[in-house]
């Protein structure tokens, strides 16, 4: 598994673009970012390798946003699936997962169940990416630069 960093900024959001493009098997053809916000990081990859078929998996609340901010970018052809990598895998496998900044927020107990449903979303031999900045204090409320890099505040 790779793992990439970032602070949540314009510049930070370009770098673990690069840094996941960096780790992804170009034989890869299907990507899921799982918890992936508007989906920014696939519509970065797909800008650079087209034939991916790219997926976000989002909550309910966050995904109704993700169609208007892929098509700002050109991204349109990234599937929604809605859903929750707690409650189960995603609908089809994928060679690549992407789980940014997702990891490092859960309680051990949840982290376990979400990287077991992200390895049923896989096909055999397909690779998770799981990246941010480091791992939080079980009452998630420390370290201090973990909790505000994790905090993507508007």
């Amino acid at each position: 598994m790779g793992l990439v960093s970032g602070t949540g900024d314009s510049e930070s959001r370009f770098r673990s673009y690069v840094e996941c493009a960096a780790t992804i098997r170009m034989e890869a053809e299907s990507v899921i970012d799982i918890g992936g916000g508007a989906g920014t990081v696939l519509a970065g990859l797909r800008e650079r390798w087209p034939h991916f078929k790219a997926t976000l998996l989002e909550l309910p609340e966050v995904i109704v946003h993700a169609g208007p901010i892929l098509a700002e970018h050109r991204a349109g052809e990234v599937a929604l699936e809605t859903g929750d990598i707690l409650r189960g895998p995603a609908r089809h496998k994928h060679d690549v997962a992407i789980l940014r900044a997702v990891i490092q927020v859960l309680s051990p107990a949840d982290a376990e169940l979400a990287i077991r449903h992200t390895a049923q979303s896989l096909r055999p031999g397909g690779e998770a990416i799981i990246g941010g900045w480091g791992i939080l204090d079980d009452d998630r409320l420390g370290p201090p630069n973990g909790v505000f890099r994790e905090s993507h505040l508007p």
